[in-house]
């Protein structure tokens, strides 16, 4: 069984922050963000796990069988993004093309890549 990924230990000063974001919908993707996180706190990290925010209906998800525990971690906002130092994305393809919450997610950020608060390495 997949640990609860909205679980994290308290910030750690002056560890680098690192932010997972994940898509999943039916837990292996979890399971591999489970797996990153774990990693990153060991190696000690300040690490923060978010998911992208389902833009599907609820019926749909329901009808797709979609896996509900993913909605217990929080969703990610481009104010996550802004504030880490790593960020690791994790989601399955859709036809050869990073599912629609990703894509939203991304489409958000237009102000903070033009104020250069993210995309700087």
């Amino acid at each position: 069984m997949t640990p609860p990924l909205a679980a994290a230990p308290a910030s750690r000063a002056g560890a680098p922050r690192v932010l997972i974001v994940f898509y999943s919908g039916y837990g292996h993707v979890a399971a591999l963000a489970a797996a990153l996180r774990d990693g990153a706190i060991a190696a000690g990290a300040d690490v923060t796990v978010r998911r992208f925010a389902e833009t599907m209906s609820a019926a749909d998800a329901k009808l797709m069988q979609l896996d509900a525990p993913n909605q217990t971690v929080e969703p990610c906002t481009p104010i996550d993004l802004a504030t880490s130092d790593a960020i690791f994305f994790g989601f399955p393809t859709r036809f050869g093309t990073a599912p629609a919450q990703v894509q939203a997610l991304f489409d958000e950020t237009g102000g903070l890549w033009h104020q250069g608060q993210i995309g700087r390495a």
